[in-house]
């Protein structure tokens, strides 16, 4: 009798506790599905929060020192996009067994050099609004032009992220095609969303079509079979 209501007891706790296992595999799908669109809305509320889009050098810089109030939430939200960004490969690695793995291995790479090179980037633009409102806009200005013509290190730190910010993406789809897991295809706006978001940043079309892109991208993670 008392073995009975054991083997009773411990079918109850199995039956209660096999919800809660499956819960983690389905948070974590969520997450990988939800991450592309999440980078989109992200870039897309970071670009419409630049008060200084429309202008470059010393005239950025002008009006960054003028609404720093704006620029704060305007750098928080592209430091938030860009580390996303970098993230997306690094969720997407368990989808990829076997054949793939090689790309995807790549893909989480460049993922890593997005994430510890592009989120601090908007750092700078804090440093030059203080400047301006402590110093002047000339002293930041003279700061802006003379660390991008005399020190290499701001080359080396910039152009492993921005290369790894072009392919991450790509890369990443390409490795879950070649794995079989969403079409060839999908490659093509993978590596459309940062030029678009480069070309037309300050206008509607850069704040629309990156977005846009990154969310069928999620789509496209939607439809891939488990």
């Amino acid at each position: 009798m008392t073995a009975t209501l054991d083997t009773a007891a411990a079918t109850t706790a199995t039956t209660t506790t096999a919800p809660a296992a499956e819960s983690g595999p389905g948070v974590r799908r969520a997450v990988q599905l939800a991450l592309p669109a999440v980078a989109g809305v992200l870039l897309a509320a970071a670009t419409l929060t630049d008060p200084g889009a429309a202008n470059e050098g010393r005239e950025m810089i002008k009006v960054y020192a003028a609404e720093v109030d704006q620029l704060q939430w305007h750098a928080t939200l592209l430091h938030l996009a860009y580390g996303v960004w970098g993230v997306v490969p690094l969720a997407l690695v368990p989808l990829v067994r076997g054949r793939g793995r090689g790309l995807m291995n790549l893909a989480a790479v460049l993922g890593f050099l997005v994430m510890v090179s592009m989120p601090a980037l908007m750092m700078s633009d804090l440093f030059f609004a203080a400047i301006t409102n402590e110093s002047g806009l000339d002293a930041a200005s003279r700061i802006y032009d003379g660390m991008g013509g005399e020190q290499w290190a701001v080359k080396a730190y910039l152009l492993p992220g921005l290369v790894s910010m072009l392919l991450v993406l790509p890369v990443t789809f390409a490795a879950l095609a070649r794995a079989r897991r969403t079409p060839w295809w999908a490659v093509v706006p993978a590596l459309l969303v940062l030029p678009t978001f480069a070309v037309f940043g300050a206008a509607g079309v850069g704040v629309v079509v990156p977005a846009g892109l990154l969310a069928g991208l999620s789509v496209v993670l939607a439809r891939a079979p488990r």
